[in-house]
């Protein structure tokens, strides 16, 4: 399968599956492909602006990549003062929690945060529970923080 390359440093190939690769969301967030589309959004940008973003706790983002890769780190972007879970799945029927952000985590006040469980990265955070492993779907949701939720972009490292 055609896999596009993202880049390559700190000695992980960031590679996700570009023809097969899609986003989903529940109602009702707003500009759903935006999660998947590789363009990141600035620190501090508006959660608004070129994320998907909802105000209804119950929603959810949801990614499938197309094919199982072996998940060694991840990089997301979302709005800087809410907790969010990233539910991962081989098989979509399964799930399991492979990385809590809390609003505390945050190194900015305002807009949009990358955050990244990859040692070396600028934007790397400690103790954010990461999970790595065989995954295939995800599962974005949030809760607390003021009830405005944004995602930005989901970047899954894995090995070269």
């Amino acid at each position: 399968m055609f896999t596009s390359l993202l880049g390559v440093g700190l000695g992980l190939c960031l590679a996700f599956p570009a023809a097969a690769a899609t986003v989903s969301c529940s109602a009702p967030v707003t500009g759903c492909s935006f999660a998947y589309d590789g363009d990141w959004p600035a620190q501090g940008q508006d959660w608004t602006t070129n994320t998907a973003w909802w105000r209804d706790a119950a929603a959810k983002v949801k990614i499938d990549l197309g094919e199982v890769v072996d998940m060694t780190g991840l990089t997301i972007s979302v709005d800087n003062n809410d907790d969010y879970k990233v539910m991962a799945s081989v098989d979509g029927q399964t799930w399991t929690r492979v990385l809590n952000i809390r609003a505390a985590d945050s190194e900015i006040n305002f807009g949009m945060d990358t955050i990244s469980t990859v040692k070396g990265d600028p934007d790397r955070v400690k103790g954010l529970g990461f999970q790595p492993g065989p995954v295939r779907y995800f599962r974005i949701s949030a809760s607390n923080g003021d009830g405005l939720y944004s995602v930005g972009e989901l970047l899954v490292h894995t090995a070269p």
